[in-house]
């Protein structure tokens, strides 16, 4: 998992919000193929029947419970990519805890209810993909690449950590190690130093004063509560766009992005800052 400042490109997740309004762990799998090209245009799509034959251009739809589904059909390789963008980043950190989402990210990979650690990291080497997350300052984006065969598993490992993430003490205790060491590397480098410093300077008095890495004193005093407390606030079917790019039908592959998010409910989400 990784965090990146805000001068970073954004991801093809927020070009399609603009477009339509409403780091990383030790045990993830090694860095996947690249993500195909941003689409053309894309053809709106809400609960009107999907064109089975588009090929190429982004087909959308949008769940009841507000999800936003956007397919790319790609027939390059036999491979299908998701990524779940989570429209909230570092800038929505609790006050005196600027590493709050990047904290939440990791412990996305310490299990949920139906499927544990071990399981998730049995099944990515059983699927032969690879899967990681980043966070920056206004979203944190999961993503997964396998056999287009698969879409369904790979939704449905999306589905249950965005149902019910375990977010156990013991679990946080173990990873806060793992994030400290990512902010221990970043320190070391210099361009970081001179990006982040800048970053401050230019932002001051904002909540894009701090990047996303967040510092070692706030994941000192994190806890597993103030981690569930910010998922149960964000982590929402209608604050993030599941974007799926690849060898796969538009039809189907919203009809299994129902099948797995379908009946998770929305919530009311807080202001924004």
């Amino acid at each position: 998992m990784t965090a990146r400042l805000a001068t970073t490109a954004l991801s093809l997740s927020l070009a399609l919000l603009a477009a339509s309004p409403p780091s990383d762990p030790a045990h993830a799998a090694p860095p996947g193929p690249a993500r195909p090209a941003k689409a053309p245009a894309a053809t709106p799509v809400d609960a009107a029947p999907v064109d089975a034959a588009s090929t190429g251009a982004a087909v959308r739809a949008t769940l009841p419970n507000g999800l936003r589904v956007v397919v790319i059909r790609d027939r390059l390789a036999p491979v299908v990519t998701t990524e779940i963008n989570y429209l909230v980043g570092s800038s929505e950190a609790p006050q005196g805890f600027p590493g709050t989402a990047h904290a939440l990210e990791h412990m996305m990979f310490r299990g949920s209810a139906g499927l544990d650690k071990d399981q998730l990291a049995a099944i990515g080497a059983q699927l032969g993909g690879s899967y990681n997350a980043d966070t920056t300052e206004n979203v944190t984006q999961y993503f997964y690449t396998a056999p287009a065969e698969d879409l369904g598993v790979m939704l449905r490992i999306e589905a249950l950590r965005m149902r019910g993430l375990s977010l156990a003490p013991a679990d946080w205790e173990k990873e806060r190690g793992a994030i400290e060491q990512e902010v221990a590397r970043d320190l070391s480098s210099p361009s970081y130093q001179y990006l982040s410093r800048l970053q401050a300077i230019l932002f001051a008095g904002t909540p894009y004063a701090h990047d996303a890495l967040g510092t070692r004193p706030s994941f000192d005093k994190t806890d597993a509560g103030l981690l569930r407390a910010f998922y149960e606030k964000w982590y929402a079917p209608n604050n993030a766009i599941l974007v799926i790019a690849g060898d796969v039908d538009p039809a189907h592959a919203i009809a299994e992005a129902r099948a797995a998010f379908g009946d998770i409910p929305r919530r009311d989400l807080p202001a924004r800052s």
